[in-house]
């Protein structure tokens, strides 16, 4: 039988944020006083899905689709008057309206490899984001000029197998092949930053699985994966805000900017431990890197993307659930994560 699900969400808001010390310590603001009044914002969302599953002859399909409508309309003035004197000031708004489409389905089939019990799965993943999003320079709420404004659609579409096999009571394993394709389209105020990209990426996957002995199961996991990052940093050719400003000064001189991978590979190792000591008890732990090719940063003030270079991090998690009684269920986690780059400080960026 399919199930519906539908969400609703709307708020506004102000924000003091970060405010000076200095503006404190003076007098020129309280220590609960927003530096700009009219800082703040309003935001929407709402959502509808379903999901449907259901057994076959031969193995089970499981399906769901969803849509999603999002806004954001954002105020801040963070700096104050450093690039703008008074009146006018640092604030800007940024404006976030959206609508996400997806779905997946997948199929699994019991099997036998090489005589032993089996189970494959195939499944398809597609979203589509519909977005546009603008940044403008303000002064008390009201526009003065645009920095940029952004109609993104990016869409994506995954297909992926899975195999699961018992190779021996106490042993089985789980591999697994993901191939990735994203396309995307940026009609931007700037035509040098408008354009379309289209790329691919391949993810395999691997765990070994041990047990369980005690209750207590043990495993191995390698994979790669990845991240996606804005679409407008990999279009994007020119600084649209230092370049407004070279204008405003009667400067006429364009400000570029280096492109950022829209996809960045990420692989990652993970070594735990499953289990429940006493009936109601769940226990996890996990040792983990992971290795992505390149961060990169987007500063919202700016709508500026930034390559970064190759960092690690290295970690532990642990999570634990208890359900002493019917009604009630206690749930812990602890994280500790080393993140570091991985070629050290050299000053430049790696693209």
């Amino acid at each position: 039988m399919p199930r519906f699900t539908g969400m609703y969400m709307n708020d506004a808001f102000h924000a003091t944020n970060q405010i000076p010390q200095r503006a404190v310590t003076e007098g020129l603001i309280c220590l609960y006083c927003p530096f700009d009044p009219t800082d703040g914002g309003s935001s929407e969302r709402y959502s509808f899905s379903t999901k449907y599953a259901a057994t076959t002859a031969s193995g089970q399909i499981n399906a769901n689709a969803y849509l999603i409508g999002y806004q954001l309309q954002l105020y801040n003035n963070f700096d104050g008057f450093v690039t703008f004197p008074p009146p006018i000031g640092d604030q800007f708004v940024q404006q976030d309206r959206r609508k996400i489409y997806g779905g997946n389905i997948s199929y699994s089939l019991p099997g036998d490899l090489f005589g032993f019990e089996a189970k494959n799965t195939i499944g398809f993943q597609t979203r589509t984001d519909d977005i546009h999003i603008d940044l403008a320079e303000t002064t008390g709420r009201v526009v003065r000029f645009t920095v940029r404004d952004d109609h993104v659609i990016e869409s994506s579409a995954g297909i992926y197998l899975e195999n699961r096999v018992q190779w021996a009571e106490k042993f089985r394993t789980m591999t697994g092949l993901r191939e990735d394709l994203y396309y995307g389209s940026d009609a931007s105020t700037l035509p040098a930053n408008s354009g379309t990209i289209v790329q691919a990426i391949t993810s395999p996957k691997g765990n070994l699985i041990f047990g369980p002995w005690d209750q207590t199961e043990y495993y191995l996991s390698v994979g790669q994966g990845f991240h996606s990052n804005d679409l407008r940093g990999a279009l994007t050719n020119v600084d649209a805000l230092a370049t407004e400003i070279n204008f405003m000064q009667g400067n006429p001189t364009i400000v570029t900017q280096g492109e950022t991978p829209l996809l960045t590979k990420a692989t990652g190792y993970e070594v735990g431990a499953r289990s429940e000591p006493l009936p109601n008890l769940k226990l996890e732990g996990a040792l983990f890197v992971l290795n992505l090719a390149s961060e990169a940063t987007f500063n919202g003030d700016e709508a500026v993307t930034t390559p970064g270079r190759p960092s690690q991090r290295k970690g532990i998690e642990l999570t634990g659930s208890y359900k002493p009684l019917s009604w009630l269920r206690l749930d812990g986690d602890f994280a500790a994560t080393h993140a570091r780059f991985a070629n050290g400080d050299d000053g430049t960026a790696d693209t």
